[in-house]
């Protein structure tokens, strides 16, 4: 059973995993797909595929820890084949919960990035997200709210409208900064705490 996880979804980037997966089983004339992408979104790209292969694609969708679960429940049993999620925390989780093996594949190395393929081989990236923060234009000026960490700044205490801490893009949030700026800053910003800007 092939397992591989990726985010958002790149057609050509998708016919590659999708060729991946059926390059393991070369009997293979259909590929389950799980994917936490709207179906409007990613079935365009799956029926094109289908298309230019002949290979049918059998699509699952519902939200990502939805369909986490699903296939932690399913174990090794599970018929799919290509999970379509968000998140790098959702990734991390996954590899936490052993959910899938690697999958070393030439088509997959020479279509998509290193930096966007996950050095074991479990997840490929597809896109990335823009982590964007909108302000009321009649009471910010754009010099005062620029970056994430002028967040930790005492002028908007009582003004963000955020998603609790405990939401998966926000932890993905910390670990970049994590990464980026060190646990040190990182700390420092996330108990708003004033000092050198990072």
């Amino acid at each position: 059973m092939f397992k591989i996880f990726i985010v958002n979804n790149r057609f050509y980037w998708v016919v590659a995993l999708l060729s991946a997966c059926v390059s393991v089983n070369s009997l293979a004339a259909e590929v389950n797909i799980y994917s936490a992408r709207k179906e409007n979104l990613i079935k365009p790209l799956l029926d094109k595929f289908s298309a230019e292969t002949g290979i049918k694609t059998n699509l699952i969708t519902a939200k990502a820890d939805t369909l986490l679960t699903r296939m932690i429940n399913e174990g090794r049993n599970t018929p799919a084949d290509l999970l379509i999620t968000v998140d790098a925390g959702r990734l991390y989780r996954a590899v936490q919960a052993d959910l899938f093996q690697a999958v070393k594949s030439s088509t997959i190395i020479n279509s998509v990035p290193e930096h966007l393929r996950d050095p074991n081989g479990y997840w490929v990236g597809l896109s990335q997200r823009a982590r964007v923060i909108f302000y009321a234009i009649d009471r910010v000026q754009p010099g005062q709210l620029s970056t994430y960490e002028d967040l930790a700044d005492a002028r908007w205490k009582n003004r963000i409208c955020i998603r609790s801490s405990g939401n998966i893009y926000n932890q993905s949030l910390v670990a970049s900064m994590i990464a980026s700026n060190g646990p040190e800053a990182t700390q420092r910003w996330a108990e708003g705490r004033s000092g050198p800007r990072l």
